[in-house]
């Protein structure tokens, strides 16, 4: 029976090489996601930085549209209730 068994006895290297081998591909796939998350996290901070510019211009355009309204409030209330100014 020992002529049919061509296979060595696994000996305590190659049980080791075994499992440094298991722990290569580990490491591999565990690199692979971290830069696979890096690059969703820089297209986040990308779209982060978007959308934080077009709510810049939007405050800008938002205050441009309110501002013609608003001194006309304030004509209007100026014109209602005369304020008396007196000189010391």
């Amino acid at each position: 029976m020992a002529d049919y068994n061509t296979e060595p006895a696994p000996t305590k290297l190659n049980q080791v090489q075994d499992q440094v081998n298991d722990v290569k591909v580990i490491l591999k796939d565990n690199i692979n996601k971290v830069l696979e998350r890096g690059e969703r996290l820089d297209d986040l901070i990308g779209k982060t930085d978007d959308l934080q510019a077009t709510l810049f211009l939007f405050t800008i355009r938002i205050q441009d549209v309110g501002r013609p309204y608003q001194m006309g409030a304030f004509e209007s209330v100026r014109l209602s209730y005369p304020v008396r100014i007196e000189r010391a």
